[in-house]
């Protein structure tokens, strides 16, 4: 919060990423087959369809929001300022059996629907940028010269 009193919000951003904080941003971790709190693998989910009701919120939370008291554990909701900060984002990949679960956090007063998919848009062109599977996408997405993402500016 930027003025408490006035209920703003500010959003603070560096201009490089130290290896620590990508960490905070972007994390990954295995799930094994044996997890009893996910129990699937990639084949019986999209055998069953995919179902919403084995993709529970509390499973696939990033992490790193455990860091924010404020945050409801889920990551879904109203968050309470008074207990501390929150991160305008946090993505993270689960490794399932045969596949991944790629969960992500955004905080609604930094990102509409629109600035969602302009993230990822430009996430996926990097992933096939970096995959050299789609070079081409490379002068669509602009010209990165890191395959960390720097900054997204305004057309």
């Amino acid at each position: 919060m930027a003025d408490r009193e006035a209920g703003k919000l500010a959003l603070e951003y560096p201009s490089e990423v130290s290896d620590k904080d990508l960490n905070s941003i972007f994390r990954s971790k295995q799930v094994h087959y044996h997890d009893t709190d996910f129990p699937h693998t990639y084949e019986q989910l999209k055998r069953n369809g995919m179902p919403p009701s084995a993709f529970k919120s509390a499973m696939f939370v990033p992490e790193d929001l455990a860091n924010y008291p404020g945050v409801p554990a889920d990551g879904e909701g109203k968050i309470d300022f008074n207990k501390s900060d929150a991160p305008a984002m946090r993505t993270q990949a689960f490794f399932i059996p045969g596949g991944l679960v790629l969960s992500m956090y955004m905080h609604h007063s930094v990102f509409d629907f629109s600035g969602v998919t302009l993230f990822w848009q430009t996430f996926s062109a990097h992933v096939s940028i970096i995959s050299g599977q789609r070079p081409e996408l490379h002068r669509a997405a602009g010209n990165f010269s890191s395959p960390r993402c720097q900054t997204l500016t305004d057309p």
